[in-house]
């Protein structure tokens, strides 16, 4: 795709073969997150690990934004990710020092045709709840509240406690028995109500779909949790650090709708939790997805600190955006 403008900035595809783009964007990425605290990874080792995600191009869904003056210096970036067949996540990120411009609606503007391009119908994006102008931008782009995301820590070298399953539950790794129908299963049924997760819609996401993420995923990494009659009904997909310097990740336990307790949810996260710390030190990133607040309070209890709580916005193509107009204010991330 050729460069393009939106004056006063040029807008053009990142790229891999260009190394500096990488540190650019990692630049970028820590300049928005110092000044807006919304508790977003801005390692390098977590940019990394996001241009290997399944079901994404970087070359094709992501763009840097230059201003003439500043050519080596990226000043704004977005992208997006196709979650399912159902659905893409997108972002947005504008440098503190270059907002009000017009960028964020460029930008914004840019993934919502490359979503059109690839299919899907819907489009999500998350912003801190603290961040009123994030909120009102993506309103003004005709996207609507759908749910929450939730975002806790476990402090590096904390010891994690024995889980304590209810009496006829039992939990097993992936890899002792693994089973792509029973895998494919338990995710759409724990997350089909949880905005913002990857595996949400029902149905959208297949045995295929669930195939490819296990290249990202590890079998090994992978737990599920049995009711007393047998039928799955959690799981927790992990996955431990590879750099001293970054955090493992424990991400999202799910537990189906019929089932849902503290108790469960106490012990699947216990259970993922110690084997992350067998893994390493690191401190444990807990990501969560359209829980309530008495599930986060479990977290809590545990002994996870809470970074943020994320909101999620939802952009129907079948809906008429409602954009901002010639002559309209411009917010702050804009």
């Amino acid at each position: 795709m050729p460069e393009d403008s939106a004056s006063p900035f040029v807008l053009r595809h990142y790229s891999l073969e260009a190394s500096q783009d990488f540190y650019r964007l990692a630049r970028l990425l820590q300049a928005v997150e110092a000044r807006d605290r919304d508790g977003e990874d801005v390692s390098e080792a977590a940019l990394l690990a996001s241009l290997k995600w399944q079901g994404h191009d970087p070359q094709k869904d992501r763009w840097l934004a230059f201003h003439p003056d500043h050519p080596d210096e990226a000043v704004g970036y977005t992208f997006v990710f196709t979650q399912s067949p159902q659905r893409a996540a997108l972002h947005v990120a504008v440098h503190p020092e270059w907002r009000r411009r017009g960028l964020g609606r460029a930008l914004l503007q840019r993934s919502l045709e490359r979503a059109g391009e690839l299919g899907v119908p819907q489009v999500l994006s998350n912003t801190n709840a603290r961040n009123a102008a994030a909120m009102a931008f993506l309103q003004r782009q005709g996207f609507q509240r759908a749910g929450a995301a939730w975002c806790l820590h476990l402090a590096a070298g904390l010891p994690v406690a024995e889980p304590g399953w209810p009496a006829g539950y039992t939990v097993r790794r992936y890899v002792e028995a693994p089973d792509l129908t029973l895998l494919t299963t338990v995710l759409n049924q724990c997350y089909a109500d949880r905005w913002g997760h990857t595996e949400n819609t029902p149905g959208a996401v297949d045995e295929a779909r669930v195939a490819q993420a296990l290249e990202y995923w590890r079998p090994e990494d992978l737990f599920i949790a049995f009711a007393p009659d047998g039928q799955a009904v959690g799981v927790c997909e992990n996955r431990p650090a590879t750099d001293p310097a970054e955090d493992h990740l424990l991400g999202a336990p799910g537990i189906a709708p019929a089932y849902r307790s503290p108790e469960l949810y106490r012990a699947l996260t216990l259970t993922a939790g110690r084997w992350l710390r067998r893994c390493g030190p690191q401190a444990i990133r807990l990501e969560s997805y359209g829980d309530e607040e008495g599930v986060i309070s479990v977290y809590q209890e545990l002994g996870f600190s809470l970074d943020g709580q994320f909101l999620s916005y939802l952009y129907d193509f079948s809906t008429p955006p409602i954009s901002t107009q010639p002559g309209q204010a411009l917010g702050p991330n804009e």
